[in-house]
């Protein structure tokens, strides 16, 4: 349930990583929401606690979608 993801990541340690191929409740970075269509997109959020400010992280976004953009590429993931 959505309860149990959300508080879930209280009892770990390092990085947390939470995967959907559906959502029920979206809202994203500035408050944005979205439509997620079952078994259409797949979905993650990964919360890791780094020592850096919000200006410092900034572009990180950006960042691992190239990686990401990238890694699918090489394994012949149409772009």
């Amino acid at each position: 349930t959505q309860a149990l993801v959300l508080g879930a990541w209280r009892e770990q340690a390092g990085p947390w990583l939470a995967l959907a191929e559906h959502q029920t409740a979206g809202k994203g970075r500035r408050g944005r929401y979205w439509h997620s269509p079952f078994a259409r997109n797949l979905y993650l959020s990964l919360l890791w606690t780094l020592p850096l400010s919000a200006a410092e992280l900034s572009g990180i976004s950006l960042a691992v979608g190239v990686v990401v953009a990238q890694t699918l590429a090489s394994f012949g993931v149409p772009i």
